[in-house]
């Protein structure tokens, strides 16, 4: 396929930052409304079981990342991929049966056995199960579909489905709500809704071209996808536990309204890195294509330029944050919530900065490593998350959850990093991007939670917005303006650095 024919990274890493941002409001809007109606138990409910479906994904079989992967490769050699589709909708149909009765044996066991909550708290989590169910089925299926639509590099469609399917989502459980129908009409709505998208996009996908020379069999295609998805289905299993174990333990060790407390700003945290999932969202299968047309030189380049834009941009987002959470959240969610999560959306905001260098790395090893990377990194950070877990949170309640998961966050992007340099043979940045951002961030936080009393917040704002400034100005390179300027006044984007940065 030719260059002109290839959809701009640059436009489609906007467009799809737009879209998660527009989530993001959305989410930001209803929260306040949610927790007022709900109150905080009932609302850790609802966000607990989201909690206990990411535990299982390692039963999506993987079919996600391989169809982007398979996909992508198989338009790389001008194959066909009705066969590969076929496959994607039958893996995903026996995953959603194994997730659904597996998620209804984990909910019942962890409401009954396991996290503390008021007796008609717990009546109203046992009754969620059913719907919870479905919402936990229907995953598989909607990963492995969006998975074929971004290994066609059919950019625009997911992120205008993702956007209506999102926005769908809260506008139901708003509804849900303000009629009086609580926690399981509203979990009913949003089971509705995903069940509908799976349908929308089952009929979306097809082959990205009509005219392809060879189809491989299904059952070849099913047999690959599971070669190619069970590693990675393994390591999500690691993964969900290193990314979710912290908010199951504040449930378990102190309150499910606590987990609340601790969730909230933690959700609305990782609303933030919109940009850097996007980003990471398009340059796998990108990468993918590029490492094997053009080498690995010029998939090392992107990578570089997709670390220097992601930090920077995410530091000047964040530092001013910093200096005015307990303000942000007080006229958010209430003095309860300032009093009470300040601290802990510091930590959490602080850690966005490698978790953003993490995403850009882990887009690299999707693209170019064998699978088994994943699961090998995140067996080996597992228990030391988990120690740190216990103690951190048994000292420090909500603040050191926030404080095990940014230590593990920086651990896991120094690994990824470094892994993903090995996967092309060429550095994919430098210590600076990494480093540096988190510790002046990690200053400005320190900073600012001593002296909130002191300076007015004013002042503490014009501090973040310094420290954010000069932190993009630090870190990115005249070419990487140049980019922006090409792009701002809608010119092709040329290539203005060894290793594709047009692209």
């Amino acid at each position: 396929m030719s260059a002109p024919s290839r959809p701009s990274l640059a436009r489609t890493t906007i467009a799809s930052a737009v879209a998660d941002a527009l989530l993001a409001v959305g989410s930001i809007l209803a929260i306040p409304f949610l927790v007022g109606r709900l109150g905080a138990e009932r609302y850790g409910i609802f966000a607990l079981i989201t909690v206990l479906a990411g535990q299982l994904v390692g039963l999506h079989l993987g079919i996600g990342w391989a169809a982007t992967r398979r996909v992508a490769e198989n338009r790389g050699h001008g194959l066909s991929g009705a066969a590969t589709i076929r496959a994607v909708i039958l893996l995903g149909l026996g995953a959603a049966v194994m997730v659904g009765g597996a998620f209804g044996a984990l909910a019942a066991a962890a409401w009954t056995r396991g996290f503390h909550s008021s007796t008609e708290a717990l009546e109203v989590a046992v009754a969620a199960v059913p719907s919870g169910i479905v919402i936990a089925g229907v995953q598989p299926l909607l990963q492995g579909l969006y998975g074929v639509l971004y290994g066609e590099e059919r950019f625009g469609l997911v992120v205008a489905t993702r956007l209506v399917h999102g926005l769908v989502r809260l506008a139901v459980a708003v509804v849900a709500v303000a009629l009086g129908g609580g926690v399981i009409a509203t979990l009913w709505s949003q089971a509705g809704v995903d069940v509908i998208a799976v349908a929308t996009l089952a009929v979306m996908v097809r082959p990205a071209s009509a005219a392809a020379p060879a189809e491989p069999p299904t059952a070849g295609e099913a047999r690959a996808l599971l070669a190619m998805g069970l590693p990675f289905a393994l390591a999500g299993v690691f993964a969900a536990l290193l990314a979710d174990v912290e908010k199951l333990a504040v449930g378990w060790a102190r309150s499910v309204e606590d987990f609340t407390y601790y969730s909230v700003p933690f959700n609305a945290t990782l609303r933030l890195s919109v940009f850097a999932v996007a980003l990471a969202s398009v340059l796998a299968p990108r990468l993918s294509r590029v490492a094997a047309e053009e080498g690995p030189a010029v998939a090392a380049g992107i990578a570089r330029r997709a670390n220097r834009i992601s930090a920077g941009g995410m530091a000047f987002v964040v530092a001013p944050l910093i200096a005015v959470a307990p303000e942000l959240l007080r006229l958010w969610l209430g003095p309860a919530f300032a009093t009470r999560s300040t601290l802990p959306a510091r930590i959490l905001l602080v850690a966005l900065i490698p978790r953003t260098l993490a995403s850009v790395a882990e887009s690299v090893l999707r693209a170019r490593a064998r699978p088994v990377t994943f699961t090998v990194l995140y067996a080996a950070e597992l228990p030391l998350h988990l120690a740190g877990v216990y103690l951190l949170v048994r000292a420090w309640g909500i603040a050191g959850a926030a404080a095990a998961w940014a230590l593990r966050v920086a651990a896991d992007a120094a690994a990824q990093r470094r892994l993903a340099s090995r996967a092309l043979g060429v550095s994919t940045g430098s210590t600076l991007e990494g480093w540096g951002p988190m510790m002046a961030l990690g200053l400005l936080a320190l900073a600012c939670q001593r002296l909130d009393h002191v300076l007015p917040v004013a002042v503490r704002a014009g501090a973040g917005l310094l420290v954010g400034g000069a932190t993009v100005l630090v870190l990115l390179s005249a070419d990487d303006w140049t980019v922006f300027r090409r792009f701002l006044g809608g010119r092709p984007l040329g290539e203005v650095e060894p290793g594709g940065s047009g692209r």
